[in-house]
């Protein structure tokens, strides 16, 4: 019978847990997810943009930074919505941007702690 087990499934073996995860130890996907997790947050805080600009003649220079949190919103704020044809589609574009690059992640991670700490029962 080539392509096949004798009628097993193959994450069904003579008892053994071989086949149920890749790591045999608690610790490693613990360790991932650590990691996983640290990357994502400072990835968050990181400075992703800094805009510096000053008007002609005057003293004060503004200054403004931007990270992984805060540029979403930049992106709908009253300032740049105003005289803005295209508010409709800012408005998607930030909705997309907060779904991929904020819930999806933390939506991930959820689930990786969700399925560690079932794995450890």
């Amino acid at each position: 019978d080539r392509g096949h087990n004798n009628g097993q499934n193959c994450n069904e073996g003579d008892g053994s847990e071989e086949g149920r995860l890749l790591f045999k130890q608690l610790w490693i996907p613990i360790c991932i997810y650590i990691a996983s997790l640290a990357l994502y947050i400072s990835g968050a805080v990181t400075e992703l943009m800094f805009f510096e600009n000053s008007d002609i003649g005057s003293p004060g220079v503004c200054l403004r930074s931007f990270n992984l949190a805060t540029l979403g919103n930049a992106l709908v704020s009253p300032s740049s919505l105003t005289d803005n044809s295209a508010a409709g589609q800012t408005w998607i574009l930030y909705l997309v941007y907060v779904f991929l690059c904020l819930a999806f992640p933390v939506l991930t991670h959820l689930l990786q702690g969700v399925f560690i700490i079932g794995w450890g029962r």
